[in-house]
């Protein structure tokens, strides 16, 4: 609880809500910013958008005859670089602003491609290189209304060669042909340099007129002006971006660079041998978490270096240990074997020395034995013969072979297998032993008078075999490490055993695919309770 108080004090806040905060922050930032460059060059472009001042110019023009046209600036309403044409209903020029310059002669298809003035409207062409229209031109037209009127796409296409011949035409239903100065409109989407737009009206006298703008393309109107417009708003949207941005990154590299630079050293630190060093970080809650599994891996190294710095000397122990119980009958044999060459023995007692000897040699052989055996489990050349077998009756068949021993040596038995057949995978010669082990076990450590217990459980999936006693149970000391080799200890070598046989039953059951453990709480009746588990055919 303690430690948890403490964490809970360094962490402050999540670092994924801590970026997602910034972010937002940064987002927000950003879109306020992005308006502000919209309405300042919105409003800069307004000042210069003739197009739309063609309007004014109508109701003007509608207060004054055509005498009068002269009279009045243009340039407010469509720059300085641009000009009007006033054609009126039989598509005679009455008036053009601009002197020099060399008329257009309007016809109404003209008029009619012509955009109004609160429109836009895009041309594109390309040249058809195969098939039957092949060196024709095929021409794209898009008109977008500024205000809500909707977009209005037509397709065109002329031949060129044979004078500017109409193929197809969305637009005209009926024209043959376009003129020169229509199809160089249509083509190119100017004419002579300039942009076209028009609007109608009708003075107080009910003439009928339309004023059509010329205006440099690409621009509408007041040209240096918007690009000096354009230029400062860009640049100043990039600089604040990017100031933006430098900020935030800089902002996120401080918040992940302490942090690893912590762990960077604290790595260093173990790598160099210190396991067990321990960090301290207080930040957002991953990094602390990261530190703290940190932290925890430095624990664990150093707990695993003192284990395993523990199992050697256990190992150099048990190896001392197996010499002892090993040097111990051969000194005896050896002693023995010397005092009968020696003459030292008397007759009448020569064959009890010689069957010391006997005794020695066979406990020397049985315990060289089993740990040549326990070695050979792990060798990758061991292998298993397994086969299809009723475990039922193989244990029936077991304790059959058994009952005669156990009984001759005052221990009873108590089976309960199920009249059925239930089928494993087992090499019966390897699984022999741990029937065996477990038995011997029983008759080893408990006196005459108790019972061995044999129960088969099973069910869709596996088969458990649980074996028990009702001896003097497993000391809670050593259960937890009771399949470990050697764990008996001394109880194991006094007893003339090696501490081998429940370490060979867990090796010999792991490789059939299965488990075994010692049960915690046994069933009625018994002190002591293996349960092995089998996966059924």
């Amino acid at each position: 609880m303690i430690k948890n108080k403490n964490k809970n004090k360094r962490i402050k806040g999540k670092f994924s809500n801590i970026i997602i905060r910034n972010y937002v922050v940064f987002s927000v930032l950003l879109v306020i910013l992005l308006f502000f460059v919209l309405y300042v060059t919105v409003i800069n472009l307004d000042k210069f958008d003739k197009n739309n001042k063609l309007n004014d110019l109508s109701k003007v023009y509608k207060e004054t005859t055509v005498s009068n046209y002269g009279d009045i600036d243009v340039d407010p309403y469509v720059g300085k670089d641009g000009y009007i044409d006033v054609i009126d209903s039989n598509l005679r020029t009455v008036y053009t602003s601009r002197t020099g310059q060399k008329s257009i002669k309007y016809t109404g298809a003209l008029l009619k491609i012509i955009p109004y003035y609160n429109t836009e409207k895009y041309f594109d062409s390309d040249i058809i290189k195969k098939g039957r229209n092949k060196g024709c031109v095929i021409i794209y037209s898009t008109t977008v209304g500024m205000k809500d009127t909707g977009v209005d796409s037509n397709t065109d296409v002329v031949d060129p060669d044979y004078d500017n011949a109409i193929v197809i035409s969305t637009v005209f239903s009926d024209k043959e042909r376009y003129t020169d100065t229509e199809y160089a409109y249509i083509s190119k989407g100017e004419l002579n340099g300039y942009k076209l737009n028009k609007i109608r009206f009708t003075d107080t006298s009910g003439n009928k007129y339309t004023i059509v703008s010329h205006t440099k393309k690409g621009v509408r109107g007041g040209l240096g002006k918007k690009e000096r417009i354009f230029l400062a708003v860009g640049i100043g949207f990039a600089c604040m971006y990017i100031l933006m941005l430098i900020l935030f990154s800089l902002w996120i590299s401080r918040s992940v660079r302490k942090p690893l630079r912590i762990l960077e050293q604290g790595m260093n630190e173990v790598s160099c041998g210190e396991t067990g060093k321990q960090v301290q970080y207080a930040g957002p809650k991953e990094f602390v978490d990261i530190c703290d599994n940190f932290n925890a891996m430095s624990t664990a190294l150093y707990k695993l270096e003192k284990r395993n710095q523990h199992l050697q000397n256990e190992n150099q122990r048990i190896i001392s240990d197996i010499s002892h119980d090993l040097k111990t009958p051969i000194t005896v044999i050896q002693g023995y074997t010397k005092a009968i060459s020696d003459g030292m023995v008397p007759p009448e007692e020569k064959d009890k020395y010689l069957s010391i000897i006997s005794d020695k040699a066979e406990s020397l052989a049985e315990q060289i034995n089993e740990i040549h055996d326990y070695t050979k489990l792990d060798h990758p050349d061991y292998s298993y013969d397994m086969k299809p077998v009723d475990i039922c009756e193989y244990t029936r068949e077991f304790f059959a072979r058994a009952f005669d021993e156990l009984e001759i040596a005052g221990y009873f038995v108590d089976v309960d297998i199920p009249e059925m057949s239930i089928m494993v995978n087992l090499d019966i010669g390897k699984f022999n032993r741990v029937y065996s082990n477990l038995v011997n076990n029983f008759m080893k450590y408990n006196k005459p008078g108790k019972t061995v217990y044999c129960r088969i459980e099973y069910d869709d999936i596996s088969v458990t075999i649980k074996i028990g006693d009702d001896g003097i149970g497993i000391s809670k000391k050593i259960k937890g490490d009771i399949f470990d080799p050697f764990v008996m200890g001394e109880k194991s070598r006094s007893s003339g055993g090696s501490g081998l046989g429940l370490a060979m039953v867990n090796k010999i059951v792991k490789r059939h695919q299965g488990t075994v453990e010692v049960m915690d709480k046994p069933d009625k009746g018994m002190k002591t309770e293996f349960s092995i588990r089998l996966l059924r055919m």
